[in-house]
């Protein structure tokens, strides 16, 4: 009889979500917007894991570096993902730093009396931002505004402390290795509006992908990033923030949706001043004719540029439904906290500030739940290794093993078999969701000079 995974996926969500509570509670987290214009964090799962190799945070002298962490730590929890309740559909567009970045730079005060005030706001967070710039460590990177990872060594030999135990079987409860919360901790708020869970199935390489998918090392030399294309029926909701600066955004939406749109707004001086990262955005965007990638030869890669080549992993794998009679997940965890101190909350929940030409809540809704660019952003990663699933395979579980690239969030690239048949284990670290912090109504207020609606 096929199994009920649905006791497995509320307890993975109810755990993962309580456990941030209780970190925010404890003092761990500060990115929360404690605001009641905005709504409760909740936990985003990943169409597949984005895999984290140790050579990712090595120098070229193989010394373990925490810059290098932050560096490719910043370019996953900096990004603005796009989202299907809880779950991740794909990499987004904009990044955090870059979206807040345009808020500051054409927040105006809503009347001439509310111009001291958020002058005194705007003005020390604008220089904390500018302030904030790291070059990049790696070859090929940009500009960034840093989310600092909280333990800042968490994927290194020295952050072994940080890592917990999580398991679950389907005839036994769930048992796990946690601290208690402190005493201090606020009660546990769950979220109230009904979201879609994942999809929690088996994904099996195609035929043509199956020699790609043996390690995380094939996937990154041999799979091509997708290019990004972005449809002309979504343009509006990813850079409706910029029209007050991009003049080009006022022409056809075909027009604006073309790579060669993109680099021309790009370089637009307006564009350079207001967000020089998204800037940097725009001029990779490469269309539906651009040659694609050159296998990645250097031992350094991107967390982002793999991240991109699992979602081509993940797109080229068929679903499969899960057939057998038991199993149990286990693995080790760390909830790695972003902390942002470039980000000014005193100004992002001001109420006294509005941005030309945009009416109140375009680009965040205050709910999590709305269509703006900046609805949300990441304030924490789960991040899992030493994946291990046992169970009762069925025969066609069986004829596939050796192919599965996903079961849930969970990547299996590079998984193998045990010598009595019953586990798939994968050793790697890989981060399988996010909790997302709504963001406050943005802007708070509508340009005065629009009609009302």
């Amino acid at each position: 009889m096929p199994l009920d995974l649905q006791p497995l996926i509320d307890q993975f969500y109810d755990y993962f979500l309580d456990l941030y509570h209780k970190q925010k509670g404890s003092g761990a987290s500060s990115g929360h917007l404690d605001t009641a214009d905005a709504g409760e964090p909740f936990l985003a799962f990943g169409g597949i894991g984005t895999p984290l190799t140790p050579e990712m945070f090595l120098l070229a002298d193989g010394s373990p570096s925490t810059a290098l962490v932050r560096e490719q730590f910043s370019g996953l929890a900096n990004m603005l993902p796009e989202l299907d309740g809880t779950a991740i559909g794909a990499p987004g567009l904009l990044s955090a730093d870059s979206s807040y970045g345009a808020l500051l730079a054409q927040a105006q005060p809503s009347t001439a009396a509310d111009a001291a005030t958020l002058g005194a706001l705007k003005d020390p967070a604008l220089r904390a931002y500018q302030e904030a710039a790291v070059e990049p460590l790696i070859l090929g990177g940009v500009e960034y505004r840093p989310a600092i990872p909280v333990p800042d060594d968490w994927p290194l030999p020295s952050g072994d402390a940080a890592w917990s135990h999580y398991s679950y079987k389907t005839e036994a409860k769930t048992t796990v290795t946690t601290t208690p919360p402190p005493a201090s901790a606020p009660p546990i708020r769950k979220p109230v509006v009904p979201r879609p869970l994942p999809d929690w199935r088996w994904r099996v390489a195609k035929p043509e992908l199956r020699d790609a998918v043996t390690s995380i090392g094939t996937v990154s030399a041999t799979v091509a990033p997708r290019p990004v294309v972005v449809p002309s029926t979504a343009l509006p909701a990813r850079i409706a923030m910029l029209r007050p600066v991009v003049p080009l955004v006022a022409q056809s939406p075909a027009a604006a949706a073309s790579p060669g749109a993109f680099r021309t707004m790009a370089r637009a001086p307006a564009m350079r001043a207001a967000s020089p990262a998204l800037a940097d955005e725009l001029l990779s965007v490469r269309g539906p004719t651009a040659a694609p990638a050159q296998p990645a030869t250097a031992r350094l890669i991107r967390s982002r540029l793999l991240l991109e080549k699992m979602q081509v992993v993940r797109e080229q794998s068929q679903p499969q439904a899960v057939t057998s009679s038991a199993m149990e997940l286990s693995f080790s965890y760390c909830m790695v906290i972003a902390k942002r101190p470039w980000v000014s909350g005193g100004f992002l929940t001001a109420r006294n500030w509005y941005i030309p030409r945009m009416h109140a809540g375009e680009i965040a809704s205050g709910t999590g739940q709305g269509p703006g660019s900046f609805e949300v952003m990441p304030t924490a990663a789960l991040c899992v290794r030493d994946l291990t699933i046992a169970a009762t395979w069925s025969a066609e579980e069986k004829a596939v093993l050796s192919a599965i690239t996903k079961f849930g969030p969970f990547s299996l690239v590079g998984s193998k078999l045990d010598i009595a048949g019953t586990s798939l284990t994968c050793k790697g670290m890989q981060i399988v969701g996010w909790v997302m912090e709504p963001m406050p109504k943005l802007p708070p207020n509508s340009d005065p000079s629009l009609p009302v609606s």
